[in-house]
Formats: structure tokens, sequence, C-alpha cells
């Protein structure tokens, strides 16, 4: 008995770490995001200028749909989000906030993204930036 609850939470490990490992990969436009740096998740610079232009998150597979996501902003210790976004797009609400938002330092998250494959819905890894002007 005891081989078979074994069995059982290996499969539904390597069910996790299978979906886990195809998870839905997610730019904010052509920003670079998510690179490694000596094993880690190295920071991404960009300006408000470039996510503004960008406007949206964009999946690497053409078949993928952007469902919601998370996004918030810090300026140095005052936060103001998570606001939830509904498909790919930035809300004009985000857009304001991000036009007001100028100089180093600041930093911008999207979290919980969630992505359509297929009629499931997967998270994609978190995006976050920081502005270098």
């Amino acid at each position: 008995m005891k081989k078979i609850g074994l069995l059982i939470a290996l499969l539904i490990t390597f069910g996790f770490g299978t979906s886990f490992a195809q998870g839905a990969v997610v730019t904010l436009g052509d920003i670079p995001a998510n690179k490694t740096a000596d094993g880690k998740i190295a920071t991404a610079y960009t300006t408000s200028d470039r996510i503004v232009k960008a406007g949206k998150l964009v999946a690497s597979n053409a078949g993928d749909e952007i469902v919601s996501y998370l996004f918030s902003v810090a300026i140095g210790t005052d936060m103001w989000g998570p606001f939830e976004g509904k498909g790919a797009q930035l809300s004009d609400k985000m857009i304001s906030r991000l036009k007001e938002t100028k100089g180093q330092g600041v930093k911008v998250f999207f979290d919980d993204i969630k992505v359509k494959r297929g009629g499931l819905i997967k998270l994609a890894l978190p995006l976050s930036f920081k502005y270098d002007q």
C-alpha cells in the first residue's frame, strides 16, 4: 500500500514539474527580461518611455493568449499596486502611472502572469524592470 502512495506522489510531482518546465514565456514588447547571469535572474534595465511604448505583454508562443497579470510600481519604499490587468494590453491607468514615474531606481513588476495554452491556464515567470535613467 505504501508503494502505491509513493507511486502516486511521484506521478503528481512529475506532472507539476513537467507543467512548470513547459511554462509559458512572456516578454514586455521587445524589452529583454528574465536573462540569467551567474545562475541568477539579472535585473532588466529600461525606462518608463520604453515600457509605455511596448504597451503589452507578448507570449513567445504564437498560440498562447495572455489572460491576466498583476502590475505594480515601486518608488523607493512606496508601492503602487498590485493592480490586475486583463488581456495583454496595459490599461490606461497603468500607462498614466508609468508616465508619472521617471528616474533611476523605479521598479516595475508583472506578477502572476496567466497564459492560456491549448485550453489550459499556465503561469509564466514574473517580469521585473528597473529604470536606469
